[in-house]
């Protein structure tokens, strides 16, 4: 247990799927933190985001911008949940 900004930034190998269920505000950061290892077609849910709308504004901005790598939804469940894909790397 501890600060998901810190345990994560050791080594975690590749990643296939991510449940990011945290507190908001830091939402973005452990995303940062993990998406060098989120392989092509990992899957990153993260909780909580209808309810929460104003303190997830900068995480749904940065799935949903291609230029990060991701293709990204908000899944219509009640809190809401953002499901994001990691795509594959651009060449050049």
């Amino acid at each position: 247990m501890g600060d998901a900004t810190e345990t994560l930034r050791a080594d975690i190998g590749e990643v296939d799927f991510m449940l990011n269920d945290g507190s908001p505000l830091p939402a973005l950061d452990v995303l940062k933190l993990v998406a060098p290892a989120l392989r092509p077609g990992a899957v990153v849910v993260t909780d909580n985001v209808g309810v929460f709308k104003a303190d997830y504004r900068d995480y749904i901005a940065y799935v949903r911008d291609p230029r990060h790598g991701f293709a990204s939804m908000t899944m219509p469940f009640r809190s809401g949940a953002e499901y994001s894909v990691r795509l594959p790397a651009r060449p050049g």
